[in-house]
């Protein structure tokens, strides 16, 4: 099978994707328990920049993973 230079980029952004959704439970998971102590609070609420590049990056990963599998 040969791997052309679209099909390389779909798998390095849907593995971004996986990344991204690991970070996103992770920050998850800060968040919850942040709201239990306030000692572990790490920011005071609203969306932070990092928190939307992942949620970008979670989206986009998720369209090209879907397109990896569609076309199996």
């Amino acid at each position: 099978m040969k791997m052309t230079y679209t099909r390389l980029l779909r798998y390095v952004l849907a593995a971004f994707g996986v990344f991204a959704l690991a970070v996103a439970v992770l920050f998850a998971i800060l968040k919850f328990v942040s709201t239990l102590s306030p000692i572990f609070s790490f920011h005071s609420g609203g969306y932070n920049l990092i928190e939307l590049f992942g949620f970008g990056l979670l989206s986009l990963g998720t369209s090209q993973t879907l397109k990896l599998l569609e076309e199996r």
